[in-house]
């Protein structure tokens, strides 16, 4: 969805553009570190026997000033994994998204295989220097975000080639399309269910190769489009942000307060209702807010087109409009 924009001619300028990121990124996460700093302070327990390190290895840090201001940055290197442990993955992500618009540079003006290349030789430049610093122990991870560079690249080359992917999942032999979405799952989830996670780098590709495919599904196979519509999944895809912040903070929170006083089982089942539940009021409450001031602040920067030419396509002609309606309805799902 990033790419978008300036595959269709309309990039927006850096700061457009960063402030938006930071509403729709930053807002809702420091908001969510909160709400697990208080929770960790409430309900920590010293430890939780049986259980595995992952439940074990959150909310057992003492809560220090640089805790406090590694975490409000985001985009530096600190225990990203001691109040909410899924968000090592967004520290990648905002710091890629500060630099989003030159990759889009390099994504536009060069060939798909030069930009999957280069990505590639990035994602292995900084795959070897996280090995040797932390073999330094030097604690910092700072290269390990070029690894998840391709993902972002790929995504980009995805997105402009939508169309003409799905004309060739049309000319797709009908085997190959039904066992398309169970090899996309299968290999999104292989790293984790046959090997629990113990793998190294190579293994996030074989990850991104089946979200590739599974996002190439979503948008070229008519039946999970049509799936994807449902409301339910809609509302899903509305949340998800919030769902990614708050569903480890809702099971920790639930872990250390009643495991070993009500059966681990109901703990689990009750973990992801909770969690949705918290995510439709963290969406409303403060994610929807937050990205309706970005864009209420990013209008009144400057773009890169001046405001006379953002006027003038900004109110397009009846036939325009009407023209532009039937394009968004075949585009949606894309």
């Amino acid at each position: 969805m990033l790419s978008l924009p300036y595959h269709a001619g309309r990039a927006p300028g850096y700061g457009p553009f960063l402030v938006k990121r930071v509403f729709r990124i930053w807002v809702p996460y420091v908001c969510a570190v909160l709400v697990g700093l208080l929770a960790m302070s409430w309900l920590a327990r010293p430890a939780l026997p049986g259980l595995s390190d992952w439940a074990n290895g959150a909310w057992r840090v003492p809560l220090t000033p640089g805790l406090l201001l590694g975490h409000l940055s985001l985009v530096g290197s600190f225990p990203n994994g001691s109040v909410d442990p899924v968000i090592w993955s967004l520290v990648h992500e905002m710091r890629i998204s500060l630099v989003f618009p030159l990759l889009m540079i390099a994504v536009l003006k060069f060939d798909w295989r030069v930009n999957l290349g280069a990505a590639a030789g990035l994602a292995c430049v900084g795959a070897v220097a996280t090995a040797v610093l932390a073999r330094a122990s030097v604690g910092v991870d700072y290269f390990a975000t070029l690894e998840y560079v391709p993902m972002f690249v790929a995504g980009a080359l995805l997105a402009a080639r939508r169309e003409r992917i799905r004309d060739w999942w049309s000319g797709l032999p009908r085997g190959i399309r039904i066992a398309w979405l169970p090899a996309g799952v299968t290999m999104y989830t292989i790293k984790w269910w046959a090997f629990h996670g113990n793998v190294g780098f190579p293994s996030d590709w074989v990850v991104a190769a089946g979200a590739t495919m599974l996002i190439v599904a979503a948008f070229a196979a008519p039946r999970a489009r049509a799936a994807l519509r449902t409301r339910p999944l809609l509302f899903l895809g509305r949340v998800s942000y919030s769902l990614y912040l708050l569903h480890a903070l809702v099971l920790l929170a639930l872990l250390n307060l009643l495991y070993g006083r009500v059966p681990l089982a109901l703990i689990l089942v009750a973990a992801p209702l909770l969690s949705i539940g918290a995510a439709a009021l963290g969406y409303r409450l403060v994610e929807s807010p937050a990205m309706a001031r970005g864009r209420r602040v990013a209008s009144g920067l400057p773009t890169r087109l001046g405001p006379a030419r953002v006027r003038q396509e900004a109110v397009p002609a009846p036939a325009e409009r009407a023209s532009s309606r039937d394009d968004q309805q075949v585009r949606l799902p894309a």
